[in-house]
């Protein structure tokens, strides 16, 4: 998909993981099933609630996938980038909230004609931000990796023992240089330490990606093909 008439079509495929600890959860996925600029929300839900269900009938958008276990952050983008149908990703953590999206997601999907990879500026999320402006940047920095946009052909697979972290530094080695968006963003204080080893988690994602980028840098080859994931959604 992703050609209509000759031409790309520019609706976007929204991922978004989730353990339901945000209070902004609801509303991001309510403004984004209102945004004419997606297609589809594939909701990744990491944890057995009925909560998920209920938004599937609230929210036309909404597609739900229900893992068996907690894929956690990265596994989570992999499977989401393979279920999605449009060749625009966005890439968005459960507790941001862009309560205008239209406006972003144009002059996103605008700029993946040139720019492979974009993140969140930090400055995104500083109270005078009002309109969108998009910058090249050497390093990702903090919160970068809140909402990344991508295209399809363009993600790259991200080695699944690293769960949570270093997914989106990853992806920066292997798509290109990142570019970073300052739009206004609400950025919920992070939740993410209420998961149970999150502090083991962290060492041992640290770990695994030392351990990626030194095999890379020997000389060896590594599969970076987006590999097709079997989940039973709900």
């Amino acid at each position: 998909m992703g050609q209509r008439n000759g031409k790309q079509n520019q609706k976007f495929s929204i991922i978004i993981p989730t353990l339901w600890k945000s209070n902004l959860t609801y509303s991001l996925i309510d403004y984004l099933n209102a945004s004419d600029f997606v297609d589809e929300i594939i909701l990744i839900q990491n944890v057995a609630t009925a909560a998920g269900k209920a938004l599937t009938l609230n929210f036309k958008k909404v597609k739900l996938i229900q893992p068996k276990n907690n894929l956690y952050v990265n596994a989570s983008w992999n499977l989401g980038v393979a279920e999605a149908k449009n060749e625009f990703i966005g890439l968005l953590n459960d507790d941001i909230l862009i309560n205008k999206p239209d406006q972003l997601l144009k002059e996103i999907s605008r700029q993946l004609e040139t720019v492979n990879l974009i993140g969140v500026d930090p400055r995104s999320y500083e109270p005078f931000v009002s309109e969108f402006s998009i910058t090249p940047g050497s390093a990702i920095g903090n919160y970068w990796g809140c909402a990344i946009f991508i295209k399809k052909s363009h993600y790259v697979y991200i080695p699944e023992d690293m769960k949570i972290h270093f997914g989106d530094d990853w992806l920066c080695i292997h798509v290109g240089a990142p570019y970073k968006f300052i739009y206004p963003i609400i950025l919920e204080k992070s939740k993410s330490s209420d998961v149970e080893d999150y502090c083991s988690i962290i060492r041992e994602d640290r770990i695994s990606y030392n351990r990626h980028i030194e095999f890379i840098e020997v000389g060896a080859s590594f599969d970076c093909s987006l590999r097709t994931l079997t989940h039973k959604p709900t």
